[in-house]
């Protein structure tokens, strides 16, 4: 009987323990559905939220030394202001007017920043866990893409990323980047919640019409 109870509450402790954890999901915001010019209003995908104070531009294919890259998102200080979002989602001591900021939160829920593919120098960003990474200009591979990587606590389940433009003395600085990998944790699954449970209730039923023929049987 007490090994009958070690093994149901082992059993317990494995299907809570299964149900209950979150398994962690890789995201990549490539911006494929988003086109144009000094856009102004906010921009979804996958649950993540973008949004510019002023305006960003997504070029269809940009072409610099040869190499061509599609749909990246472009931000600068021209015509900012008069061209803002009426709708932006960041701190309101940011909206509509210099300098030149994207918001990018989950809507709320914290998520990690994996990497990004980046264009151009000249901008920063910034997360709400206190990490901060300037590309100043002009970029560290002029005219080419490349891939920067995010770890520690300072990217990791954060709430929002904030990327600016703090250089505005040197050169003519702007933003292009693209790929955003970002993970977020998915919520445990309720079905497996129930199955586990029908699980334990059969075995514990199992165990109870055992015992009964034991009990009848004497």
């Amino acid at each position: 009987m007490k090994k009958t109870l070690a093994v149901q509450r082992l059993l317990v402790v494995t299907i809570f323990v299964l149900s209950t954890r979150a398994s962690a999901s890789i995201v990549t915001l490539d911006f494929e559905t988003a086109a144009g010019s000094l856009i102004t209003s906010n921009y979804f995908e996958d649950g993540f939220r973008m949004s510019p104070n002023c305006h960003y531009d997504v070029p269809s294919v940009l072409a610099v030394d040869g190499v061509s890259f599609t749909r990246a998102i472009g931000w600068d200080s021209n015509v900012c202001p008069p061209v803002v979002n009426p709708s932006f989602l960041g701190p309101p001591a940011l909206a509509g007017k210099p300098p030149p900021v994207i918001w990018i939160d989950y809507n709320g829920a914290p998520f990690s920043l994996t990497s990004l593919d980046a264009y151009q120098g000249g901008w920063q960003v910034q997360s709400s866990a206190g990490g901060v990474f300037s590309a100043p200009f002009p970029p560290p591979v002029i005219g080419r893409e490349y891939t920067i990587v995010f770890s520690g606590v300072g990217w990791t389940n954060i709430n929002w990323l904030l990327f600016s433009l703090p250089f505005g003395d040197v050169g003519e600085p702007f933003g292009l980047f693209d790929n955003l990998v970002l993970a977020v944790d998915e919520p445990p699954s309720p079905w497996l919640l129930a199955v586990s449970l029908a699980v334990l209730a059969m075995y514990s039923r199992r165990v109870r019409v055992k015992s009964c023929q034991r009990y009848l049987n004497r």
